[in-house]
C-alpha cells in the first residue's frame, strides 16, 4: 500500500519504532513540488506502477472516461462500502453539475468528495491562461463534446473489491440518450453551487491537473 501511495518514499522497518534519528530528521529528502506533481495515484493513471505489491494481493485500477457520471447512481456508489478498498483519489464530474471539477478522496473508512474548481470548458475564455504551456495542455486534453471534462480516478485495494468497483463505475456513467432533467429538485449534488460560492466569495479559482 505504501509503495502504491508513494513509490519514492524511503521505508524503514523497525521494532517498537526504534529508528536512528539521522534517518528521519533534517534529511531534506522530501520535495513538495515533486510530490505534488507525481503523486502515487497520478503515476498509476500514467501507467507507472510498482508490481511488488502483487505478492500481498494488493493492486490498483485507474478509471478514466469522458462521459459524466449519473448523479443518483454515482451518489449511491459513493455511499457504498467496499470491503478491501484501502485508498482512492482523483477527479470526476457529474452530469447535473457540469461546471465543477470535483475531487474524491477515500482512505479506509474516511471519504471526501467536493467541488475543487471549474473546468476550463465552463470558464470564460477571457480567464484562460495566456502562456503557451498552459494553452497546449488545454488543447491536448480537449474533447469536442465534453471539453476538458473527464473522469480520472485511481483505486487501491484487493483484487476482489477492485473488480466490483470497476463494474460499478461503468454502470454509473450516463448512458446514451439518458437525461438528468427529471432530477431537478432532487439532485444529490445541488448544494455544490452554494458551497463554491461560499468558498470563493469573489473570483472563483480554476482547478487544473498537471
Amino acid at each position: 500500500i505504501l509503495r502504491l501511495l508513494n513509490q519514492d518514499a524511503k521505508i524503514i522497518k523497525t521494532t517498537k519504532s526504534k529508528v536512528d534519528l539521522n534517518e528521519i530528521i533534517d534529511t531534506n529528502l522530501f520535495d513538495f513540488d515533486k510530490a505534488s506533481m507525481a503523486a502515487g495515484w497520478l503515476k498509476v493513471m500514467r501507467g507507472v506502477e510498482s508490481t511488488e505489491t502483487e505478492e500481498y494481493g494488493i493492486s490498483s485500477i485507474s478509471f478514466s472516461a469522458r462521459k459524466p457520471f449519473h448523479p443518483s447512481r454515482f451518489h449511491d456508489f459513493l455511499h457504498t462500502e467496499y470491503p478491501g478498498l484501502y485508498r482512492a483519489k482523483g477527479y470526476f464530474w457529474v452530469a447535473s453539475q457540469p461546471e465543477y471539477m470535483a475531487e474524491l478522496g477515500i482512505a479506509g473508512a474516511v471519504r471526501d468528495f467536493y467541488p475543487k474548481g471549474f473546468w476550463w470548458a465552463s470558464t470564460p475564455k477571457e480567464h484562460w491562461p495566456e502562456d503557451d504551456e498552459s494553452k497546449d495542455f488545454i488543447k491536448n486534453n480537449w474533447d469536442e463534446t465534453f471539453g476538458d471534462r473527464s473522469q480520472m480516478l485511481v483505486f487501491i485495494g484487493n483484487k476482489t473489491a477492485l473488480v466490483k468497483i470497476q463494474d460499478q463505475l461503468d454502470s454509473c456513467l450516463l448512458k446514451d440518450g439518458e437525461s438528468v432533467e427529471y432530477l431537478k429538485g432532487s439532485d444529490p449534488f445541488d448544494h455544490w453551487g452554494a458551497y463554491m460560492e461560499m468558498m470563493t466569495k469573489e473570483d472563483a479559482p480554476v482547478a487544473t491537473i498537471n
